[in-house]
């Protein structure tokens, strides 16, 4: 049986981590520039995101940072963008540094769980972003002691993103694998469960990563079709 497993806000606290580092480099770049940030930003991610929509560029940081640069100073800003990009990034890190130590006990359970599966089924991560960033992410997220094989398929070398059939599809032939002994887990209702589902991957539906939040999916999906779970960890003892 083959596991695909979405990365982030599943395994990885994307979420926790961007949020931190956008307080801290809106306080930063305002003390720096003296000018208003979020605004700002969130003006030319929309814009980037709009433009190069269902491409895996719409979220590099560094277009953001360079479309600003452009609108305050009217011409490009060499030093600026790629210090900003850099200063987000160890912000980002720094924060997703924090969300482990805080919930230790529960990723002490995770990699648990990943080395018992693996030991049945393959492992697969299957993620939305280019390959640059979920390399960085990885690399602080994995344990050395984690002694499973994980393979990763990222939408910058697939050229479609989830939920795209033609993504699901990617995966199943290069993990040699075909739908029925497949299973998909993730966080997105949209991009993981239903794109995986049209293709008859069972999925797993998780709410939160750690229990976080407890709310009610009010989606009318089809749920003959997937399973909702609580946590990360519930999802991968269900496949163990």
């Amino acid at each position: 049986m083959t596991i695909f497993l979405d990365f982030d806000n599943t395994l990885f606290p994307t979420k926790f981590a961007y949020e931190y580092a956008i307080t801290n480099l809106e306080f930063y770049f305002q003390k720096k520039y003296k000018t208003e940030f979020r605004e700002l930003y969130e003006k030319n991610r929309a814009e980037t995101k709009l433009q190069l929509k269902n491409h895996s560029s719409n979220r590099l940081r560094i277009l953001y940072f360079k479309k600003m640069f452009d609108e305050l100073n009217g011409q490009i800003s060499v030093k600026e963008s790629l210090n900003l990009e850099e200063k987000y990034f160890d912000l980002f890190l720094e924060g997703a540094r924090k969300y482990f130590k805080i919930n230790n006990k529960h990723y002490l359970d995770l990699f648990e769980n990943l080395n018992a599966v693996g030991e049945k089924h393959k492992l697969a991560i299957l993620t939305n972003e280019n390959l640059r960033t979920q390399l960085l992410k990885l690399n602080i997220l994995l344990p050395s002691y984690l002694k499973v094989k994980i393979q990763l398929f990222c939408s910058e070398e697939i050229g479609v993103e989830k939920p795209a059939k033609e993504f699901f599809e990617y995966c199943l032939i290069k993990t040699n694998s075909e739908p029925k002994d497949t299973f998909m887990i993730g966080d997105s209702l949209t991009d993981d469960i239903i794109g995986a589902t049209k293709l008859g991957i069972y999925s797993i539906h998780v709410l939160s990563m750690f229990d976080e939040f407890n709310y009610l999916n009010q989606n009318q999906y089809n749920k003959n079709q997937y399973q909702e779970v609580k946590n990360i960890n519930r999802a991968l003892k269900l496949v163990r």
